[in-house]
């Protein structure tokens, strides 16, 4: 299987979104509800998968106690939650900020917490701070970013060397080697970008973000605009993030093979139906050598 380019994700995928969460959770409500902090002992579906009713960290069941909320959890909740909502906000039905609100709320009450619009709005604000002052791609996942970039488009096989890094982009056989497919508003995501430093990697016309094109993954139509922008087809692009709803959802509605890069060991969704990705990895080193495989 030949492929000219690999696409990315960017939230949680490029770097670890736990921790800006954390310091906005912190900042807004510092240790009222005694979260265990991230990386600290895991209560019950801190490593993503379902949490069981009233267990220690997870979502509390009907008439049962809920014990202090793990950071992870919370984490792992409000993603399933802005998936819930994000379509809503990008059709227009409800504002951002109507969004933010909604997502944390429900977050909070299914640890059996009820916090306020403001509050809300609170950590929010301090966790959209926090994803452009506190944010890093990790070591592990720049030599990930380093490989594909000093590569041929994937399936050629040649390196191009030591020290002979070109700029983002700009390698022979597709336009760009490489690029990113993230939901969000345009001007914060490209702060994210910025602060990532990614520019090393991808080039500007490679980053897609729906806020800017009109279209939010799981639609297929933002991985075909990406495609379009790298200068190649679906099935000729690997793609990977760690979103089950919106990347492996949307990467194969759109004909693109899909990594699932599962580092938070969530379950996968059961039924008729449910697409499956083609492989899945927990770790940047497996993606790192799964990538390797496929050259």
């Amino acid at each position: 299987m030949a492929m000219d380019c690999v696409l990315f994700d960017l939230d949680d995928t490029l770097y670890d979104q736990v921790r800006p969460f954390e310091l906005g959770y912190r900042e807004a409500f510092g240790d009222r509800f005694d979260a265990p902090a991230a990386g600290g002992p895991a209560g019950a579906g801190a490593a993503g998968g379902p949490a069981g009713a009233g267990a220690a960290g997870g979502p509390a069941g009907a008439g049962e106690a809920a014990g202090p909320p793990d950071v992870v959890a919370l984490f792992n909740a409000s993603r399933r939650h802005s998936d819930e909502a994000f379509e809503a906000a990008t059709r227009g039905e409800i504002s951002m900020e109507e969004m933010y609100v909604w997502r944390l709320q429900r977050t909070f009450a299914d640890f059996g917490i009820d916090v306020t619009a403001d509050e809300c709005l609170r950590m929010q604000s301090a966790y959209a701070a926090a994803q452009r002052d506190a944010i890093c791609v990790s070591p592990r996942m720049a030599e990930v970013l380093d490989w594909c970039a000093a590569r041929r488009p994937l399936g050629g096989g040649q390196l191009l060397g030591p020290g002979r890094l070109p700029g983002p982009g700009r390698l022979p056989g597709a336009r760009h080697p490489m690029g990113i497919i993230t939901n969000g508003p345009a001007a914060h995501q490209m702060e994210k970008v910025e602060a990532l430093g990614l520019s090393r990697w991808f080039a500007p016309e490679s980053i897609v973000v729906s806020g800017a094109v009109g279209v939010a993954k799981p639609d297929p139509e933002i991985f075909r605009i990406a495609c379009e922008r790298v200068g190649t087809s679906p099935e000729s692009c690997v793609y990977v993030g760690d979103s089950f709803a919106s990347d492996v959802v949307g990467a194969t509605s759109a004909g693109m093979p899909v990594v699932w890069f599962n580092h938070r060991r969530r379950e996968a969704p059961a039924g008729p139906g449910v697409p499956r990705p083609e492989w899945v990895v927990e770790d940047e080193q497996g993606l790192l050598a799964l990538l390797k495989s496929l050259a």
